[in-house]
């Protein structure tokens, strides 16, 4: 018994010792990638400064410059709605939480209608259930009402026979006044 604990013990260090080297294989190939992927945005965003240090320092195209700047401007206002750049992204921001505010709002107040209206039919359900085991609850009652025991009264109680019933009649009564007649 000591022995298979041992061994189970080991068989578990092993099996978290191989996870362990799993796992760090994996995070060593995403360090990798992730360097990768930062040097070739590094050297993107180093061609791209060359490009914008060689368009604003070269004075060669100064007068291109300086005939595109009113293109430019227009452009601006058409692209945000003649507000400048900021201000539109927080224009369009707000708008943006304001509607994922309605929209969860309404998804809310839709999810409480749907569970209340479930919650009232399951209730209705329920009360449907109980309504019929009351009409099947009466039934067992009643089918075990049945007539039978000793019964309190003066008539008297004549004995029904194969013969004829006057016979049977005059001859059985119950009442001990009339027996002791004949």
């Amino acid at each position: 018994l000591h022995q298979s604990k041992t061994k189970r013990r080991r068989r578990r260090r092993g099996t978290k010792r191989r996870k362990q080297k799993v796992l760090k294989k994996k995070n060593e190939k995403q360090q990798e990638e992730e360097q990768e992927d930062d040097t070739e945005e590094k050297e993107t965003e180093e061609e791209e400064n060359a490009e914008v240090k060689f368009y604003r320092n070269n004075s060669a195209l100064r007068p291109f410059r300086k005939a595109i700047a009113p293109i430019v401007q227009i452009q601006q206002r058409s692209m945000y709605d003649g507000k400048q750049q900021a201000d539109y992204l927080q224009h369009r921001n707000t708008k943006q939480a304001l509607k994922r505010q309605r929209l969860a709002e309404t998804t809310k107040q839709q999810k409480y209608l749907d569970t209340t209206q479930l919650r009232r039919g399951r209730i209705d359900k329920l009360n449907a259930l109980k309504e019929d085991a009351k009409d099947e609850e009466m039934a067992k009652h009643l089918e075990l009402l049945v007539p039978d025991g000793a019964v309190e009264g003066d008539d008297p109680v004549a004995l029904l026979t194969n013969g004829n019933e006057s016979e049977n009649n005059d001859q059985m009564t119950t009442d001990p006044a009339k027996k002791d007649e004949p």
